[in-house]
């Protein structure tokens, strides 16, 4: 999920489905924080498996034009999701290619139009943050990432790729980052806007902790995200934080 109230938007973006459930569950601790009232509300990015490298081109495609039947694309091969045309988009909760049917890929992309709708709504928001999160423990243990080229790797450049993207940017002003992730889900030298995270024990939802106090420290003044231990201490490099 993404959460949302009357000016503000959560907009969860990937790269699987462990920032929506987070979002979901920190919804009454943000509304608390910001004094606001926050509700979920469903996304496109909700429960997929989207690759790192790939969003800002996923994004980019949902403002460019509607989905219809035609932009699914329904593989060869059994038990595969479907996807959205060539893109590096993997609509895992849905039926599978042996499984789904005409009637089905029509359903499936109603569904997603209307998901589509709902995130270009979210980015109409006077304040809008793009949340983005790798730290999701089995995503390595699926065929997208074993051998259809999902990758799960953040770095500075895909960060800014994402929210210097025209489509995150309206009247307003530019979405703001959060982003998340496994200090060994991250390629070069760590930045001061993202919030790294030391591994949990789940299967795939992630410590509620954790991300709230990650979400805690963004709002908190005068402090920045970081890499985090238990105890509560975090630490990062002193490097601008490329005005995320």
């Amino acid at each position: 999920m993404s959460i949302v109230s009357e000016t503000r938007a959560f907009i969860s973006i990937g790269v699987s489905c462990q920032t929506a459930q987070q979002l979901q569950q920190q919804a009454e601790s943000l509304s608390s924080l910001l004094d606001d009232r926050l509700s979920a509300r469903s996304g496109f990015f909700n429960w997929v498996f989207v690759s790192a490298s790939d969003i800002a081109n996923v994004a980019g495609r949902l403002v460019a034009g509607p989905i219809t039947s035609k932009s699914l694309y329904v593989p060869t091969r059994v038990r595969e999701a479907l996807r959205l045309e060539d893109l590096k988009i993997w609509f895992w909760h849905e039926k599978f290619s042996d499984e789904v049917t005409r009637e089905d890929v029509e359903r499936i992309a109603i569904k997603y139009e209307r998901l589509r709708n709902n995130f270009l709504k979210m980015l109409e928001k006077p304040i809008r943050y793009i949340v983005l999160s790798n730290t999701q423990n089995n995503i390595e243990d699926f065929y997208p990432y074993l051998d259809q080229g999902m990758t799960t790797f953040l770095n500075a450049d895909i960060v800014s790729e994402i929210v210097e993207a025209p489509w995150a940017t309206n009247q307003y002003g530019a979405a703001q980052m959060i982003a998340l992730s496994y200090p060994h889900r991250w390629t070069g030298r760590l930045q001061r806007s993202v919030s790294y995270l030391e591994g949990d024990d789940t299967e795939w939802q992630g410590s509620t902790i954790a991300w709230n106090k990650a979400l805690q420290r963004h709002f908190m003044s005068g402090q920045k995200p970081g890499t985090c231990k238990h105890d509560g201490s975090c630490s990062y490099d002193d490097r601008p934080s490329m005005g995320l």
